[in-house]
């Protein structure tokens, strides 16, 4: 029996530049469609389901993001900085069911997740002498996360919201035009 496999992909993107005198401003923002279809055999292995006759297993997964960026970024004699504002969402859909062959399909899993973030960040990055930089920045991000799993007994579903700073420093050296050697501290949320 053939077992069929269908990946989409889907991409958009924008961006708009002005620069300045002082001073550049950058906005973009893009768009992503992915569709994963699986279709598999499942007659061999997939008794343990408690499905008569096992005949094919279907996976389906759909995910969505859509992220945009503003951000302007300029200097002060040597110094160089960069402020901006991000917003991402992001929605997931899985389903699989194991069809059989006598009888009633079974929803092995049916999740539905949306994430929203919105993130202000920024960045200076200050000479220290000629070959010598110190770069500094933080980004502070507000996110929620809602996760539903349909179930017999009916969807559960959870929330998740989360607000934190994630710091950055880098201390670069610089020893030929082509060379550069840097110690960093970063933080992930």
């Amino acid at each position: 029996q053939s077992e069929p496999h269908d990946n989409d992909v889907r991409h958009l993107a924008a961006r708009l530049t002005r620069k300045g005198d002082g001073a550049d401003i950058t906005l973009s923002t893009g768009m992503t469609w992915h569709e994963v279809d699986d279709t598999l055999d499942a007659t061999v292995g997939a008794g343990g389901f408690g499905v008569a006759s096992p005949s094919l297993f279907k996976d389906e997964r759909a995910y969505r993001l859509w992220d945009s960026e503003a951000r302007i970024d300029g200097g002060w004699g040597r110094w160089r900085w960069l402020i901006g504002l991000s917003h991402v969402e992001a929605r997931q859909d899985a389903t699989s069911q194991l069809q059989s062959f006598t009888g009633p399909t079974l929803i092995i899993d049916d999740n539905r997740r949306e994430t929203h973030e919105t993130a202000l960040f920024g960045d200076v990055s200050i000479p220290l002498g000629r070959s010598w930089n110190l770069d500094a920045g933080a980004r502070l991000f507000r996110s929620s996360t809602t996760e539903t799993h349909r179930l017999l007994a009916g969807p559960a579903t959870t929330r998740r919201n989360r607000t934190g700073i994630t710091p950055s420093v880098a201390l670069s050296w610089k020893p030929r035009p082509n060379e550069l050697i840097f110690i960093r501290y970063a933080s992930a949320y």
